[in-house]
């Protein structure tokens, strides 16, 4: 994150010199195909797949849940496609055709807007089952990751709108957002490996990163 702030500054503020652009553009936090991206892709997928160790074990025990927790593994792999390929800046044009503007400038959000509660109201029996620890990990997780995703999305929306894309300040609002999501995303992790050692996942023969024989 510092890179990109220092990336961004100099584009902004300094003059031209050689790889100037070319070093801001690989490490600034609002570009694809970056290193950034790939990292906040890694982490997304680092979450599915630990989410898909969880399915594992309560399948196995024949948790009611256990088919939550895949959905939730699915949804998390799609998020880690969608920030290698911005899969939902797709939808822009559609909202852009109707006159979306100010918070809504970045269209998508309406959608995540839609979305977002009905998940919620998916989830909360599955939220409701997990020990108390777990389960205020999972809520201050995803408090800080939406807070970025969306929270700050709304707001670097409004500023666009008004300011337009191509200033200092607007990257500082897109690299704070960044920040919030990485940093609700290692919560998370660290909630997910909380879980597993809570279920002892070496009881449920899940041999993929346990056994002593890959060892």
């Amino acid at each position: 994150m510092v890179i990109s702030i220092i990336g961004q500054f100099a584009v902004y503020f300094l003059p031209d010199f050689p790889l100037r652009d070319a070093f801001a553009e690989e490490f600034n936090v609002d570009a694809e195909g970056n290193f950034p991206s790939l990292f906040s892709s890694f982490m997304l997928l680092s979450c599915s797949f630990f989410l898909s160790l969880i399915h594992r074990a309560k399948r196995q025990t024949r948790d009611r849940h256990s088919k939550s927790w895949m959905f939730l593994s699915y949804i998390f792999f799609y998020l880690s496609l969608d920030e290698l390929l911005s899969l939902h800046e797709r939808v822009i044009p559609f909202f852009e055709r109707l006159g979306a503007s100010g918070f809504f400038y970045h269209g998508w959000v309406i959608l995540a807007l839609i979305i977002l509660p009905l998940l919620g109201l998916f989830f909360l029996k599955l939220w409701l089952s997990l020990p108390a620890r777990i389960r205020t990990l999972f809520f201050i997780s995803g408090a800080i990751y939406i807070g970025g995703a969306l929270g700050i999305e709304l707001l670097n929306g409004m500023y666009a709108d008004l300011y337009g894309e191509e200033n200092f300040f607007y990257e500082m609002l897109v690299t704070l957002e960044e920040v919030l999501e990485m940093f609700g995303l290692t919560v998370f992790i660290f909630a997910l490996l909380s879980y597993l050692r809570v279920l002892n996942v070496e009881t449920f023969d899940i041999n993929v990163i346990f056994s002593d024989e890959n060892n």
